[in-house]
């Protein structure tokens, strides 16, 4: 909800800055105001149920949800950073411009040695519900980079659609995996 809430107050604040909006600009803050109202929609629905009184297990699998969140969002602020650092103007956490190196080796390094184990630890103190709704989820997540990557792929090689972007995949892959898994869970 945070992430599209600031890609609409970049959009907007570009389209101030440039005195017009373009139609993919409008179509992009349009994209990302629904992408927040489902998410805030989806949080007001998950608050009571994420922080009612459960087991330690479930308590466990949720600490390591809420540190797994945190560890991306500092990843997230890191790469913002980083462009900062490399003199990109405007910073973009979607950018394939350089980075410098000890920020690409902190990511990797939080990718590679936190969030398996946290992962694991949540993994195993899950309840049934929840690891259907997560293999609902991943299933979904699946089903969409099977759609996305070919297709994005053969768009660009017919000349019709820009250069598929790996990250921008990922990115939809993950939010689609994390909206059927909150559906499932808490809907």
């Amino acid at each position: 909800m945070l992430f599209a809430t600031g890609v609409v107050a970049g959009v907007a604040a570009g389209s101030i800055e440039r005195g017009a909006m373009k139609p993919l600009a409008g179509a992009i803050l349009l994209a990302a105001l629904a992408v927040a109202v489902l998410c805030g929609w989806l949080l007001r629905r998950s608050l009571p149920v994420i922080f009612a009184q459960t087991s330690p297990r479930v308590g466990k699998a949720r600490r390591m949800a809420v540190l797994s969140g945190v560890i991306g969002a500092l990843i997230g602020m890191l790469m913002v950073l980083g462009s900062v650092w490399a003199g990109e103007e405007p910073p973009s956490l979607f950018s394939n411009a350089p980075l410098p190196g000890f920020v690409a080796l902190i990511a990797i390094a939080a990718l590679l040695l936190l969030v398996p184990p946290i992962t694991y630890i949540w993994h195993r103190s899950i309840d049934e519900h929840e690891a259907l709704a997560y293999r609902d989820g991943t299933l979904a997540g699946i089903y969409a980079y099977c759609a996305i990557a070919p297709t994005w792929w053969l768009g660009w090689r017919g000349g019709f659609l820009p250069e598929p972007q790996e990250m921008i995949t990922f990115l939809i892959v993950v939010a689609v995996w994390g909206i059927v898994w909150t559906v499932r869970r808490y809907g």
